[in-house]
């Protein structure tokens, strides 16, 4: 199969790619995760991390199963990314990291359920760091293997 995602750990290192064939089977493993947790009606879900392939599978994930990706950027500010959770009662929040994700690992919004952590999965160990009651806390490597 033909290359599809091209990453680096850095400029001076040859990409690593994905095939298509690769990333069309993350896409179906974050789909059966959405229809676990969200059902087969459309949901709003966010997404507050930086541009990576991750990204794009839980948009082509959404997309296949109707449900629309809310992106939050760390440049709107906690606040605002509150208003925007609330707004559009998205249940689901995938984060690049847990330090993006602090703020709502400590005072998540009343209607998220699921925080998924796309990148970093070693940052799970300072989770013990948060003090009160999270959402379900879930790590993106995880899904693609259940």
């Amino acid at each position: 199969s033909k290359p599809c995602f091209g990453t680096r750990k850095s400029q001076s290192e040859p990409y690593e790619w994905e095939t298509y064939s690769e990333v069309e089977v993350k896409v179906a493993s974050v789909a059966s995760f959405l229809d676990e947790y969200l059902g087969n009606t459309s949901k709003m879900v966010g997404i507050q991390s930086p541009n990576i392939p991750e990204w794009l599978i839980v948009q082509l994930a959404c997309a296949a199963r109707g449900h629309v990706v809310v992106p939050l950027y760390e440049t709107f500010g906690t606040q605002a990314c509150r208003e925007i959770i609330e707004e559009t009662q998205s249940e689901l929040i995938f984060c690049g990291s847990v330090n993006s994700a602090r703020w709502l690992l400590q005072d998540p919004p009343a209607c998220v359920k699921h925080l998924i952590l796309l990148q970093y999965p070693d940052d799970t160990n300072k989770l013990s760091e948060t003090k009160v009651p999270c959402p379900e806390l879930h790590v993106f490597s995880e899904i693609l293997v259940s």
